[in-house]
């Protein structure tokens, strides 16, 4: 991982048993041009014989997720191949950042070089391209994770931490149901240690709309924490979710303007709190069909979303010999 506007240098070797180094030939490629393009000032080969290194310079004020794939030929033909993904950061704030402006369309698991993996459900049904990933609750079945930097984050201490997460959601087709399903959560390094899941659904809402859940766990359900705001399909909304480790406790925002306003939180008490290693997208029937895209996890408020924090609010005025407060805090000075 790299921050926005910084350089990389990778240092790897190359030995064969038939071929001096020197005779070896690495070259590397971009998956992500708009992150990564595919030309000698952003993504070179250094070095010579068996000692070489990769120098990646994303494109400038650049972020998320490129894959890259390092080949080596004897001249004779393509000898080996590593591909892997690199994760370009705009701060240190920032767990995981994914834009899904692929090159090519596929599976998630595949376009990613492995920043997405399976965790349950049938694999590479969840596809990527056009720049967004496609969650069909539909047709498909498959959840997969995505790994946080600096994981696990622990839980049920009291260390006043939150982590969260912010990605635009644009749904094509309605949730089925009433109670539809959930999309997205954050999770442990099991299959079922599920906290935060955003729920989708047509409970509450008006004919033709759909509206947002929160879920603190597993146990929770769409209508334990809903967004009182109709949603429309085929427009963009910003979703963004917050959860305190040291209770579990998660709230909801729709397109915030700010932390300390709108929103919605589920109240209730989690009783499987387990320790966060990654982010989730799930694949489930009943939960419509959405585009996903703009993912960063992180921890702050201001890291996900770009919207700064709330100013402090200011000192009391004073008036004559009394300093004016709120309601009952009016002080005789």
């Amino acid at each position: 991982n790299m921050l926005t506007n910084t350089s990389l240098t990778i240092p790897f070797t190359l030995t064969d048993d038939h071929t001096v180094a020197t005779s070896l030939t690495p070259t590397v490629s971009s998956g992500n041009s708009l992150l990564v393009p595919n030309d000698l000032s952003h993504v070179s080969i250094g070095g010579s014989g068996t000692n070489r290194t990769l120098i990646i310079t994303p494109a400038a004020d650049q972020s998320g997720s490129a894959p890259l794939t390092l080949s080596v030929t004897d001249g004779g033909g393509l000898l080996s191949t590593k591909t892997f993904y690199v994760e370009v950061r705009p701060n240190t704030n920032v767990m995981l950042i994914d834009n899904f402006d692929y090159d090519t369309a596929g599976p998630i698991i595949d376009e990613s070089a492995g920043l997405w993996a399976n965790h349950s459900g049938t694999l590479r049904q969840m596809k990527v391209g056009a720049g967004v990933v496609t969650v069909d609750n539909v047709a498909n079945s498959e959840d997969v994770n995505a790994p946080l930097l600096g994981a696990p984050y622990v839980t049920n201490v009291a260390n006043n931490v939150s982590l969260y997460a912010a990605f635009t959601l644009h749904f094509t087709t309605l949730p089925t149901g009433t109670n539809g399903s959930y999309c997205a959560h954050f999770k442990d390094n099991t299959t079922f240690g599920f906290l935060g899941r955003v729920y989708a659904s047509t409970n509450n809402a008006a004919p033709g709309s759909y509206r947002l859940g929160i879920g603190n766990s597993s146990v929770s359900s769409s209508t334990n924490a809903q967004l009182t705001q109709d949603l429309s399909p085929g427009v963009d909304y910003t979703v963004t979710v917050r959860i305190r480790l040291t209770n579990g406790v998660c709230t909801l925002w729709v397109n915030p303007t700010s932390e300390i306003s709108g929103g919605v939180t589920d109240t209730t008490v989690v009783t499987n709190l387990v320790n966060i290693y990654q982010y989730a997208l799930r694949e489930s029937t009943g939960g419509g069909i959405m585009n996903i895209d703009n993912l960063k996890v992180g921890t702050s408020f201001t890291a996900v979303t770009g919207i700064a924090s709330a100013p402090p609010a200011p000192p009391a005025p004073s008036i004559g010999g009394i300093t004016v407060g709120g309601p009952g805090n009016t002080n005789i000075v």
